[in-house]
């Protein structure tokens, strides 16, 4: 803040800045790299290494990667954007529905992956169950063309990503407890 946001930064307390800078000092060798530098992220394993490691792969080259391209105008962004059928000289022009199937595909995925994960955190059940909505996605989105043939996993075979709208979580029915 102090280099980026200097007039936020005045607005703050200065108790409250030191005691962030004393617990910040008490943490800071955990997130410190060999040579003693901060590292660029909180976790010393990549993004790419995290998703791996709890079953996200095909998440993280869906979202992230195809994301990150569009985001930082890569060569392949670029590519991304030419339809050769309408002019194989131009990038098609603003707006377009090009990749809009994966962009539906990963915000169905992380729906129901949050779905998911908040059932498992809070020992509850969801309705329709998580795994219905789990077939029906893979049933749904295997039948959808791809328009690069990305929104197909590894050997061809149906993204793991799952969908899931309009699904309405509950406790199953356990006395006492509020529904979500």
């Amino acid at each position: 803040m102090k280099n980026h946001a200097p007039a936020e930064l005045a607005k703050l307390d200065p108790n409250d800045i030191a005691e962030i800078d004393k617990q910040f000092n008490a943490c800071k060798a955990r997130f410190q790299n060999t040579q003693g530098k901060l590292r660029g992220s909180w976790s010393s394993v990549s993004l790419a290494e995290r998703a791996t490691n709890v079953g996200l792969e095909e998440m993280y080259r869906t979202l992230y990667v195809i994301g990150s391209q569009l985001t930082h105008v890569t060569v392949g962004a670029l590519k991304m954007h030419f339809n050769v059928v309408e002019d194989e000289h131009r990038i098609a022009v603003p707006p377009t529905l090009a990749w809009s199937a994966q962009a539906f595909n990963s915000g169905h995925f992380c729906l129901l992956h949050m779905l998911h994960t908040f059932c498992q955190v809070f020992n509850v059940t969801s309705e329709p169950p998580v795994e219905d909505l789990e077939k029906e996605y893979k049933e749904v989105w295997a039948k959808l063309p791809s328009q690069s043939g990305k929104q197909r996993g590894k050997r061809g075979k149906p993204s793991s990503l799952v969908v899931i709208i309009g699904a309405e979580v509950n406790t199953g029915g356990a006395e006492g407890q509020q529904t979500p």
